[in-house]
């Protein structure tokens, strides 16, 4: 344990694992939510997270949202994620669900890194019933104004695509391949956007 900025402490870990872990957050109709809100208004440049290595074997993930009548659950979750090197792997298929919409994301499989303050990505894949795509780049979190400069490129099925938001009536047909560059300031990032379809 050392001291960081303005005196507050910083703790380093060297091995975190968790063995059979489960997430599960929830958010009422009223907004409220099952996980404590912090009373403190962040300021400054948050501590770094010092762990050298993060491993979580079989984690379950599942979130439910009344609000927006929407549900995401990942029934099984491989973290190994170090400073310099990691992965991330889907176990089994996940499924999300919007209303009465619903899919599967049956794999997601790449290299991740946590610096204690960014999540880097490298040839994340990701592969669900509409379409599959690779994600590169940083998420920034742990800092004064949490940012991401991130690439996704992929392709997508236009039919499926267009379901979840045409339930009735023709839908486009073919293929839409996609490369997106998003980057700035989660509160006002841009995205640079290149799509060609084919059918």
């Amino acid at each position: 344990i050392g001291r960081g900025k303005r005196g507050r402490r910083a703790y380093a870990f060297d091995d975190i694992a968790v063995t059979s872990g489960r997430i599960h957050i929830v958010r009422d109709r009223d907004g409220r939510m099952n996980i404590p809100e912090s009373s403190q208004t962040p300021s400054g440049e948050p501590a770094a997270l010092d762990i050298r290595r993060l491993s979580a074997p079989r984690l379950l993930i599942d979130f439910a949202d009344a609000q927006s009548d929407m549900a995401v659950t990942i029934p099984g979750l491989t973290l190994d994620i170090g400073k310099d090197r990691g992965r991330v792997a889907l176990n089994a298929p996940a499924t999300i669900r919007v209303a009465r919409r619903r899919t599967r994301v049956t794999s997601l499989d790449g290299d991740v890194a946590f610096d204690g303050r960014a999540l880097k990505l490298s040839s994340v894949s990701l592969r669900a019933d509409e379409g599959s795509l690779q994600v590169d780049g940083t998420v920034s979190l742990l800092v004064r104004d949490p940012s991401l400069d991130v690439r996704a490129a992929g392709t997508a099925d236009l039919e499926r695509l267009a379901s979840w938001g045409i339930e009735a009536g023709e839908r486009p047909r073919g293929s839409l391949a996609f490369d997106v560059r998003a980057q700035g300031r989660f509160t006002d990032a841009v995205a640079d956007v290149h799509a060609t379809a084919a059918r």
